[in-house]
């Protein structure tokens, strides 16, 4: 987080602290009314209650839209991943990287009904790659065997379409163990005899 995020932060935590210290210091009855007035009082020599309190709520409402942008722009980078070559720096959407997953894995015949999620997060003290890949499997293909597989295969497949040296962590979820396809209409229907047919 950079240092001009870090410190609006921090200020805009300390109003909120003081304002709930006041809060509950009145609730109880450590600070009374008279105590808020003769505050107010004294205030008032050096600037009007209105241009205050304007200013009190114009200061909270700029805190809080940088927060908000702030916020946003953390989530927006983690939706990215950056590298840099030669001529300056890459961003890749981790969504971009989610339909080339997709399109890799509809070629595989073991497999179909494929979501997938992909999560830029520190693996291991070092910015890596997080891959959920739900998915359905046919019933004759060895778990162990097929996911173990997949795994390998997803891995080199990324570092090398991104030529990132950084953890790639793949987790598979099998929504559900089907059939290889699905059975066509005329193999579900039997051919039904109409009785006294050779009559």
């Amino acid at each position: 987080m950079k240092l001009r995020a870090k410190f609006f932060l921090i200020l805009f935590g300390a109003l909120l602290v003081a304002m709930g210290v006041v809060l509950i210091l009145y609730t109880w009855g450590v600070v009374n009314q008279s105590d808020i007035q003769q505050i107010y009082s004294g205030l008032e020599k050096f600037i009007p209650v209105r241009i205050l309190h304007t200013s009190i709520g114009a200061i909270m409402i700029l805190f809080v839209l940088l927060s908000l942008n702030f916020v946003w722009a953390g989530m927006e980078a983690e939706r990215n991943i950056a590298f840099k070559t030669e001529h300056g720096e890459v961003l890749v959407t981790l969504s971009a990287i989610e339909e080339y997953i997709r399109r890799f894995l509809k070629e595989k015949p073991d497999i179909r009904d494929v979501r997938v999620k992909v999560m830029a997060k520190k693996i291991s003290r070092k910015r890596g790659l997080l891959v959920g890949v739900k998915t359905a499997v046919i019933p004759e293909m060895n778990l162990p065997t097929l996911t173990e597989g997949l795994q390998e295969e997803l891995k080199k497949k990324i570092q090398e379409m991104l030529g990132l040296e950084e953890p790639v962590i793949i987790k598979i979820y099998i929504s559900k163990i089907g059939e290889k396809k699905k059975k066509g209409k005329e193999e579900e229907e039997e051919e039904v005899i109409p009785p006294f047919r050779e009559f």
